[in-house]
């Protein structure tokens, strides 16, 4: 977990959805998905993405404070909007609030811990990087706007 204000979490996700926006909505064979803890101000905030495993492209971005079944559907309806095809075959892992959703929606899942979910882990190893310098590289507003545009772009494939 790392350390970080919720001024910082609030940034991080509004840029995340700048570059999530960019996401055109297509067919998509295989999505994995995911969630990590981050701590802020000593609560716990849960971050879900989902990345296309063909393309790379991050296709949605959600925060809340449980990891429920509840949590799982209402970040999945974001995950659907950048599918045309509404039913892309979704990596997971473990977590039990998966299956329930997934299965409730009817969509094709799989249960996998390596390989294909490379992708998703690495955006996560990313955003927890990111966190951990962020708290004092980034304690002015034009600094972290700075440096978040630089990393944004390097989350979308794009330049600035």
């Amino acid at each position: 977990m790392i350390d970080a204000s919720h001024a910082s979490v609030h940034r991080w996700v509004h840029a995340l959805k700048g570059v999530v926006s960019r996401v055109p909505r297509r067919e998509r064979r295989l999505v994995a998905m995911d969630e990590t803890k981050l701590k802020i101000r000593g609560r716990q905030v849960f971050v879900w993405a989902a990345i296309d495993v063909d393309s790379k492209e991050l296709l949605a971005v959600y925060a809340s404070y449980y990891r429920s079944h509840i949590n799982t559907l209402a970040f999945l309806r974001k995950v659907l909007d950048a599918c045309t095809n509404k039913k892309p075959l979704v990596l997971v892992d473990g977590g039990p609030w998966y299956p329930w959703p997934l299965d409730r929606m009817g969509i094709r899942w799989l249960h996998v811990t390596f390989g294909y979910r490379n992708a998703i882990e690495r955006f996560f190893r990313t955003l927890k990087g990111r966190g951990r310098g962020a708290s004092t590289t980034t304690s002015r507003r034009t600094g972290w706007r700075t440096s978040n545009r630089s990393w944004t772009s390097s989350c979308s494939g794009t330049t600035t």
